[in-house]
């Protein structure tokens, strides 16, 4: 596909579906710009409308050639979101062709029956989290982790694919910080390397560690899936 059919989708296509449909899917997917990248390209794939890809359109050298989505040097991560029952990763996996998505969707669709289930994972750290798999595709997301002078307990949900011989884990995390035996007067000289000054920075440093969000990628290769996953 090349670059003028890509940006006849962007111009065209994706505003009519989104007025269309009531789907404000340009407005409401948030791309997180580089600064080095202001145009940017979002694509649906029709095998899987919950696989959506962003291609930066300034890297594009030659105008009549394709692009290889497969590289990850051209993949592109945004905030996924939940539209009408359309879970959109924030990662991608991205096709050059109709034939490679139907092989990647039947294989997914095997893969993702045969997985269902509880899990435990084993991070390279050795730390231990409890994911359920689910034959939809999505994940939820499990653990409590000490992570030197603090426990760090994590809640989230996500998507499970395999791309590549590889097995990607995109999470949506949540969780929270808590001392571990200390109180939060020692937490915050550990951290600081001083006391608090005052009453209104401890508040300050407590609200800002007890809770957090983030987006995480864990890439497990397929020949490492039994050290890494246990079923409970």
């Amino acid at each position: 596909m090349n670059s003028r059919i890509l940006l006849l989708i962007y111009l065209v296509a994706i505003p009519l579906f989104a007025e269309g449909t009531g789907v404000t899917l340009g407005k409401r997917i948030n791309i997180r710009q580089e600064p080095q990248a202001k145009s940017k390209i979002l694509q649906t794939i029709p095998a899987d409308l919950s696989l959506v890809r962003v291609i930066d359109a300034s890297s594009i050298q030659n105008k009549e050639e394709e692009l290889d989505p497969g590289k990850p040097e051209n993949w592109r991560k945004i905030e996924w979101q939940n539209i009408q029952g359309f879970v959109f990763a924030s990662l991608i996996a991205v096709f050059s062709d109709q034939e490679s998505a139907d092989r990647f969707r039947s294989e997914n669709e095997k893969f993702r029956s045969e997985v269902r289930g509880n899990y435990q994972f084993f991070a390279e750290e050795e730390k231990i989290f409890d994911l359920i798999f689910s034959e939809d595709g999505t994940l939820r997301f499990q653990g409590e982790i000490v992570e030197g002078d603090h426990i760090l307990v994590e809640k989230g949900e996500g998507r499970f694919f395999l791309y590549k011989n590889e097995l990607i884990l995109q999470i949506h995390v949540e969780g929270e910080f808590a001392p571990d035996g200390r109180s939060w007067s020692e937490y915050f000289a550990l951290a600081n390397g001083r006391k608090p000054s005052s009453k209104k920075e401890l508040n300050e440093f407590i609200r800002a560690r007890q809770f957090y969000k983030e987006n995480r990628k864990y890439s497990i290769p397929r020949s490492e899936l039994k050290e890494k996953l246990q079923k409970k």
